[in-house]
């Protein structure tokens, strides 16, 4: 199961999250698409029919390279990949990423943190 992916938050995010047999992996990418022009915002509804206009939104933004550019991500951490043994490891890794500066969708963080208190 992933928590996130590069394509999360309208391809904002900059790691790769999820448990894999080995542990939590996290990678963090190299190289990010930045926004020259707005990215779509995701709806305040969790609509079926909102949830997928925003997607819509997203793949036609991502489709239309006027909108971004490929900039190497600035961050001591940029290209890593981690291994954590828990999810509250995994947890503390990207609190530690988000707070380097990385885009680490916050919701990666509270669905991690759920699975600790379970």
């Amino acid at each position: 199961m992933s928590y996130c992916r590069w394509s999360s938050d309208c391809h904002q995010s900059d790691v790769y999250v999820y448990e894999s047999d080995s542990g939590w992996i996290t990678h963090v990418a190299g190289r990010v698409r930045r926004p020259l022009k707005p990215v779509p915002v995701p709806p305040e509804t969790s609509s079926v029919e909102s949830t997928m206009a925003y997607w819509m939104a997203c793949d036609r933004w991502v489709s239309d390279k006027s909108n971004w550019e490929w900039r190497p991500v600035d961050a001591r951490f940029a290209g890593l990949s981690f291994t954590d043994d828990t999810a509250k490891d995994c947890t503390e890794r990207l609190r530690e990423l988000k707070a380097a500066g990385l885009n680490v969708p916050q919701y990666a963080i509270d669905d991690l943190e759920a699975e600790v208190a379970e």
